[in-house]
């Protein structure tokens, strides 16, 4: 239950002698999101909730990436506060069984003519 923002994703680790792109990771906040996506749904997130909470370290925080292998976090942010957010999302969607933060439109969006 893990997914790369997208195929060939180069932000991440460097490759070794090369210069960037490098090497992208699997994201969790990837995970918070397909769990929202499942409440909205109207399906079960419980397991995306399980596997942000294996993705956290010891003291609960999310990082940006983890490693393929072992699911534990890359050097990159961590906590990377949009995981976290996202995870505290998916908490209250699923004791809820809402979405609470879908835009509400009330009416159509419109551009304004250049």
């Amino acid at each position: 239950m893990l997914w790369y923002r997208y195929p060939h994703d180069g932000y991440g680790e460097k490759n070794e002698g090369s210069s960037p792109p490098g090497r992208g990771h699997l994201w969790p906040l990837l995970t918070g999101e397909r769990g929202v996506y499942s409440v909205s749904a109207g399906r079960d997130p419980g397991v995306y909730r399980g596997t942000m909470l294996s993705l956290a370290g010891s003291d609960g925080l999310l990082g940006e990436q983890v490693w393929e292998e072992s699911g534990d976090p890359t050097g990159s942010a961590r906590p990377l506060v949009w995981a976290q957010a996202e995870y505290v999302v998916l908490e209250k969607a699923a004791a809820t069984g809402s979405v609470d933060d879908l835009p509400v439109s009330s009416r159509p969006l419109s551009c304004p003519v250049v």
